[in-house]
């Protein structure tokens, strides 16, 4: 069961995990996820490492986002920030979503619970219509969490997959 909770969190109901949207006091914890996770983030051409090779950097990004409308989260499981989730708006229909999870947390069904968590938030709290998503082609395990989280194939691009959902699955 997911439970839609104000906007600042998003319990899952599931493995503890919990989504929690970014405050200036994760800045810590995130950059030190990302900066443990570089290598991971580069060979998948990830570009967070690139984006916020500093503290500072990952704090001001918290403080004053580039794009205001973007909804960023932390994964958590337990007290232990495992990776971020984003919600886009491409459109007032539209939306993106797009994870990560840091290379240990790989495999545990964190990036699923996560998403599958978020869908029904962006179309019953946010009221998107459309929702899309891309995993790199060799990426097989993004591909199954996107497929487990009810997206469906949409199109092929030359390094990457795309999926779209447009109704939220209610009994994932």
């Amino acid at each position: 069961m997911i439970i839609l909770s104000p906007e600042k969190s998003i319990e899952t109901g599931k493995t503890g995990v919990v989504l929690r949207q970014f405050a200036p006091a994760d800045a810590a914890p995130l950059f030190e996820l990302i900066e443990a996770n570089w290598e991971h983030l580069n060979r998948g051409n990830d570009v967070t490492a690139q984006k916020y090779p500093t503290l500072e950097c990952v704090r001001v990004s918290i403080e004053t986002p580039l794009n205001p409308k973007k909804s960023r989260w932390g994964i958590w499981s337990g007290s232990c920030l495992v990776g971020s989730v984003n919600l886009t708006p491409l459109s007032p229909s539209d939306a993106e979503i797009a994870y990560w999870v840091g290379e240990e947390y790989c495999g545990r069904g964190v990036a699923t619970v996560a998403t599958v968590a978020l869908v029904p938030h962006a179309f019953r709290v946010r009221g998107f219509k459309t929702l899309y998503a891309s995993a790199r082609r060799e990426n097989i395990g993004s591909q199954l969490v996107l497929q487990r989280a009810g997206f469906r194939f949409r199109q092929n691009f030359d390094k990457s997959i795309q999926f779209s959902q447009n109704t939220w699955i209610q009994n994932l």
